[in-house]
């Protein structure tokens, strides 16, 4: 009895001590506790003090909130700083007409690629701003082009008999693959438009942080063909076609001394795109994209209902992009892209049609596109349809053939970041290469991540072609026993003690 009793004492303590409280027990990320100090305007009501987050946006950061106002006031402050002294400057050489003329130029010039980056970050590093390639060096590039047909395909005119107008060449030589896409889903797409008919292309927090893009547009009105081109219709907008252009290694380098990397950059990783945003190309050449929408949002906070992952960029081939926000995309007609799983891709279906009909959820993930290091992005599921032991970028090392050979590969997941957060591995510094917002996954707790039940010859055999005993330089999750390495210490004790107390 009185063994009973002390156990009964002691397994909450070590709950408390080992891992926390039961609120922080029931999240993947440990929250803090605010203070009086934390008190934050939640878009037109004080939130209770006990409060962990604003009511109306449940998944938005306190303390972020913060530094983005204290940012945005230094940016404005600095903008106005450097708009007097543009001022000032141009009445000294009575240039002011030449200044804006030229201003105005630059700034359509600029905005002429397919380079549709975030603006500035308040509580960051700038997004990634590597400039797009040159047509010359697309041109030296073994790309294949697309028929006529394919730049001219329109939405009306797509259907079953023409594969839905979507065309993609994919080729490969000794180091590299190279995509040419005419952007164009190979299935059947409704009229679009993000929040509603009627509606515009921001949602209200965009407003209210000052990160919408796109102000004074409307989306499926009458007029909306007249007013902003092709691509809109009354209904919602549609696709047009878009020829864009990708190369990326066949076999990326896990040991790379500058992992992480920015999930966009392309530069890093020997690579090339056309498309700025892009992050992976998906099996039948349409680009994925980031978590976030143009003002950056993840889609699942902004409320965005994407069928098969995707959806398509505003009508902008006739707006007058000028009176837009630094960064916002260019003005070309409504470009197809994925941000979540496209799960309408034959890898996905391929497993919900049922055990009868030939599905096979219990095998390891299909392959459904690739990231530009060259890394593979593969369907939810590892072997015997267990999840994925992903790092924070959303990849691990491990086989994605019975019994074949290991790799580092990625895993998309329903929830943010849905395909990758940062070109991995990981090694504990996601956070590193985030901008304002964080979409890193929540790790498997060592800065390696294994699959439980890999090879360890053969993943040391993988590793060793690039740099011998890489793997000693970190830590790693214990991947040689499945049912101990998807236990945490905690749960591992609390079993324990449970057994004991059964004992007893």
């Amino acid at each position: 009895t009185n063994a009973i009793m002390w156990l009964k004492v002691f397994i909450p303590l070590l709950i408390v001590l080992v891992g926390g409280s039961e609120e922080e027990l029931r999240s993947p990320h440990i929250q803090h506790t605010l203070t009086e100090a934390d008190k934050i305007d939640c878009h037109g009501g004080f939130r209770d003090q006990s409060a962990m987050r604003c009511p109306k946006y449940a998944n938005y950061d306190a303390k972020m909130h913060r530094k983005i106002v204290k940012r945005n006031a230094e940016l404005a402050a600095a903008k106005s700083i450097s708009k007097r002294d543009t001022t000032d400057n141009s009445t000294m050489d009575n240039s002011t007409d030449n200044s804006t003329d030229n201003s105005t130029d630059n700034s359509t010039s600029s905005n002429s690629t397919n380079d549709m980056s975030m603006s500035d970050r308040p509580d960051g590093p700038p997004p990634n701003r590597e400039p797009p390639p040159t047509q010359e060096e697309i041109d030296a590039e073994p790309f294949l082009e697309l028929p006529d047909i394919c730049s001219n395909i329109t939405w009306e005119n797509a259907t079953r008999d023409n594969n839905w107008g979507n065309c993609v060449n994919i080729t490969t030589d000794a180091t590299h693959r190279y995509i040419t896409s005419n952007s164009v889903p190979d299935s059947y797409y409704n009229p679009y438009c993000p929040i509603g008919r009627g509606y515009g292309y921001c949602i209200d927090l965009e407003y209210e942080l000052g990160r919408c893009m796109f102000p004074n547009l409307t989306c499926g009105q009458d007029d909306s063909p007249e007013i902003l081109g092709p691509g809109a219709t009354t209904l919602g907008d549609v696709w047009v076609p878009n020829v864009n252009y990708y190369k990326m290694r066949l076999n990326g380098n896990p040991t790379q001394s500058d992992r992480p990397s920015d999930m966009y950059s392309a530069n890093a990783v020997d690579a090339l795109k056309s498309m700025g945003p892009a992050l992976a190309v998906a099996i039948n050449g349409i680009p994925i994209l980031g978590p976030n929408d143009a003002g950056d949002i993840s889609i699942d906070e902004a409320g965005l209902q994407l069928a098969c992952g995707g959806h398509v960029t505003p009508p902008l081939a006739l707006v007058n992009t000028s009176i837009f926000p630094p960064g916002a995309p260019p003005p070309t007609a409504p470009i197809y892209h994925y941000h979540k799983a496209p799960n309408c891709l034959e890898p996905f279906t391929q497993d919900y049609k049922g055990i009868s009909r030939g599905s096979t959820p219990n095998e390891h993930g299909k392959l459904t596109g690739w990231a530009m290091d060259g890394f593979g992005i593969y369907t939810y599921q590892d072997h015997k349809g267990e999840t994925p032991i992903v790092d924070e970028c959303g990849g691990h090392f491990g086989s994605v053939e019975e019994g074949g050979e290991v790799v580092y590969h990625y895993h998309v997941r329903v929830f943010v970041p849905y395909t990758i957060a940062c070109q991995g591995p990981a090694l504990g510094k996601c956070q590193d290469v985030q901008g304002r917002t964080d979409y890193c996954h929540y790790g498997c707790g060592a800065e390696v991540c294994v699959q439980p039940g890999t090879d360890e010859a053969k993943l040391n055999s993988y590793l060793d072609q690039w740099q011998e005993g890489w793997l000693n330089n970190y830590t790693v999750n214990d991947y040689t026993n499945s049912a101990a390495a998807l236990m945490s210490p905690l749960q591992c004790t609390l079993l324990i003690m449970g057994v004991l107390l059964l004992l007893i």
